[in-house]
């Protein structure tokens, strides 16, 4: 895979996605469009209201 960044800061790649989309194109089926999952490690947002 090739990351190509735009802008002075560069983003954070959801290592959860690269895992997922690595399973699939690995898999017999192979590399399908999937949604971008949460990050494993990411801390849930907490919405005042």
């Amino acid at each position: 895979m090739f990351f190509k960044y735009n802008g002075g800061k560069t983003p954070i790649i959801n290592r959860a996605w690269i895992d997922v989309l690595t399973a699939a194109a690995n898999s017999g089926q192979g590399l399908l469009l999937s949604a971008e999952p949460p990050e494993r490690h990411q801390r849930a947002r907490v919405i005042d209201g």
